[in-house]
């Protein structure tokens, strides 16, 4: 019989109680006691046939929903939610159940490769060790020449690399998601800063809404966080027994969420701002409320005009809206992709504040979330760098920019004078197929790691990754490849990242969280990481959201632009 213990065995023994888990723990890195057993490789006292399952979080997007993988012979199984995790309790949508396709796809990058920008006849395999060196002669760049481009997920790779940056004297890593660029939610983060004061992302208390009026956010289908806001809308709905809570929804085609509504508003594209602002001046002067002088100029037959939506029912909704006990008004997605869409996101926040639902029951909150959110304006000015050839290497990881951003950016035509591209994607992407180097990172399921900004969480919470299968291929984090290389740099650099590996920088990340008042704590580090690990993450126990203390309308007269 073997005596290195295996994964399963001690997750088994860690559900013994806390004791047992101390004296395993107390040594050392619990990771190092670990050893993943592929299906190939069984410890000879496994029981075939029993499953074992590991809590872990999906990154099909941004919303870091819990999950618990089963697995059965080193093989990830199945994928159900996490009944305990704060931002999807236990729900769990369809791309979230299938991404251990993700993990199998036989397109998968298996090994480090120079891609030699798609020329087959120069590509070849190479191996980690002269991987990291090229990684470590790039760092050896001009800090001001060099340039990372992050996706939205994970958040410890971000981390990682922004401390390295700072070392370095290199630009901060610029993040970018196409996802989150449709959801609209950098305009809304700016929309609560100039209406709340606080550069917070909104949480709207949908469960418990009476009316509800969405303006382009299809939380049903992929706004922000789809499975939090699908289960508030199972509780707005059928929640309570005295009433169904009314959704209408505004938009110019019809999605998911105005499929689903009581009452589906077809408008034309580009006239949110303005019929949000005549709503907002209706709903004041049905409540008696002083009307913002961005609003006071608004007429309803402009608004009705611009958006082909009658007087009539415009005043009929504003009626309805200012009488019902707990409305809500939602911007978000597509209302917030047009010209004036900061306007209709400052507009319908307000609106918020005319009916006095702040803080309330049904009304809106801001999220204990660090706001964190991809910034197309940076991914501008990096594409003007990398045009005017102030970008001599660029590494990209998570992001597939000659897909997901826009041909007319021009991202391919700077992208062929960055001089040295490193990819590290785990599929061949368009992206990657025009770098010099692929060195591809593990799959989610393969992965040590967290994600903190979790827009669909009432509470601070961290969801945590951890490998569920040992890597299938020749595979690498890129933690691990980063820290190796920054190793290389010289004796400061080393010190300054003194980290053994990827596992050792997350759980020094954790250590604050010990003493932060989560439902769980422990005395030392190792613990502690092994609570992280069987819970899937860190949170509060108890709820945490917070009231905006201030609503500032918008003050100056605003010029809509009309529909084209």
């Amino acid at each position: 019989m073997s005596n290195t213990l295996s994964r399963r065995d001690f997750l088994k023994l860690t559900g013994i109680g806390a004791a047992v888990s101390a004296v395993l723990t107390g040594c050392g890195p619990m990771a190092r006691y670990i050893v993943r057993k592929p299906y190939t490789s069984m410890p000879e006292y496994n029981q075939t046939g029993l499953s074992t399952y590991y809590a872990s979080t999906c990154r099909e997007c941004p919303a870091g929903c819990g999950i618990i993988v089963r697995t059965k012979e080193g093989r990830a199984i199945t994928i159900e939610g996490n009944p305990q995790h704060p931002v999807n309790r236990g729900r769990l949508c369809s791309r979230g159940v299938t991404a251990q396709q993700g993990l199998y796809n036989p397109d998968r990058i298996r090994g480090p490769v120079f891609q030699a920008r798609g020329d087959a006849s120069r590509a070849k395999p190479i191996n980690w060790d002269e991987a990291i060196s090229v990684v470590q002669q790039a760092l050896a760049s001009s800090p001001e020449q060099i340039a990372f481009l992050l996706g939205a997920a994970p958040d410890h790779l971000f981390d990682l690399v922004s401390e390295i940056c700072e070392t370095i004297g290199a630009p901060p890593p610029v993040r970018y998601n196409a996802l989150t660029t449709f959801e609209g939610r950098s305009t809304l983060l700016e929309a609560a800063r100039l209406t709340f004061g606080e550069e917070a992302l909104p949480y709207f208390d949908l469960a418990n809404a009476e009316v509800t009026f969405a303006f382009g956010a299809n939380f049903l289908e992929n706004w922000l966080s789809p499975v939090a806001y699908t289960r508030a809308y199972g509780e707005f709905r059928r929640g309570r027994s005295t009433r169904r809570g009314y959704l209408v929804v505004f938009e110019p085609r019809q999605s998911l969420t105005a499929g689903n509504a009581d009452e589906w508003i077809p408008i034309r594209p580009g006239s949110e701002a303005i019929l949000a602002a005549a709503l907002n001046r209706l709903v004041a002067e049905a409540r008696g409320k002083p009307v913002s002088p961005a609003f006071s100029t608004v007429t309803v037959s402009a608004a009705a005009a611009a958006s082909g939506v009658s007087e009539e029912k415009i005043r009929q909704l504003a009626q309805f809206f200012a009488a019902a006990d707990h409305p809500l008004a939602i911007p978000g997605g597509s209302a917030l992709a047009q010209a004036d869409g900061l306007m209709t996101a400052r507009s319908l926040l307000y609106l918020n504040a005319v009916v006095d639902n702040l803080g309330q029951p049904g009304g809106v909150f801001l999220t204990p979330a660090e706001a964190s959110a991809t910034d197309f304006a940076a991914v501008k000015e990096l594409v003007r760098r990398m045009m005017d050839s102030e970008v001599k290497v660029l590494f990209i990881h998570g992001v597939n920019p000659l897909f997901e951003l826009p041909g007319a950016l021009g991202f391919g035509e700077a992208l062929a004078k960055v001089p040295m591209v490193i990819s590290f994607a785990s599929f061949p992407d368009e992206t990657a197929l025009a770098s010099d180097y692929v060195l591809p990172d593990h799959t989610p399921l393969e992965s040590f790691g967290y994600q903190r900004v979790l827009a669909g969480s009432d509470r601070p919470a961290y969801s945590s990754f951890q490998p569920v299968v040992v890597p299938l291929y020749d595979t690498r984090a890129t933690a691990d490849v980063l820290l190796a290389a920054v190793k290389l740099l010289g004796v400061q650099a080393a010190q300054a990242f003194p980290y053994q590996d990827e596992v050792e920088y997350i759980q020094q990340k954790l250590l604050p969280l010990i003493n932060a008042g989560g439902f769980y704590t422990a005395a030392e580090i190792f613990t502690f990481w092994s609570r992280w690990l069987q819970y899937g993450g860190w949170w509060k126990a108890e709820a945490e959201l917070t009231a905006p203390q201030q609503a500032t309308p918008p003050e100056e007269t605003f010029p809509f632009t009309p529909p084209a």
